[in-house]
């Protein structure tokens, strides 16, 4: 398939699955970090086939969670993620604000493709005191 290649910065959350495809709710889930995408565009330029082409694990710091990263809830799964998150953008003071705000509130029955700029505008939002 023919395509677009671009520069990006993403975060990639993946729930994991049973063999069929079903989310299985429980156990940990993985976090890439994506760098490059190969996008196919309507004639409006919008996005109607993404593949992400470029990918590496986001950095494990085994501060909280021997399990590993987790959403959906306030625990140490979803604190080892922000803590991994945070790291990333230098805002690593804010890990917990991050995890309560933002990771403990998503849907554990999904996956997720954040921009980093997202993650930036919530972490300066988180540093000038507002509400995410």
């Amino acid at each position: 398939m023919d395509g677009e290649v671009r520069e990006c910065k993403v975060l990639l959350i993946r729930v994991p699955r049973d063999s069929k495809g079903k989310v299985i709710q429980t156990g940990p889930v993985t976090a890439l970090i994506a760098t490059k995408e190969k996008v196919l565009l309507d004639k409006n330029k919008n996005i109607i086939y993404r593949e992400w082409i470029e990918t590496r694990p986001l950095p494990f710091y085994n501060k909280h969670s021997p399990d590993g990263f987790n959403i959906g809830y306030g625990g140490s799964g979803p604190a080892e993620l922000a803590y991994s998150i945070c790291s990333c953008v230098g805002a690593r003071g804010l890990y917990q604000d991050f995890k309560f705000k933002v990771l403990a509130k998503l849907n554990r029955g999904r996956d997720y493709d954040i921009p980093f700029s997202d993650i930036i505008f919530t972490i300066d939002k988180l540093k000038a005191g507002s509400n995410v």
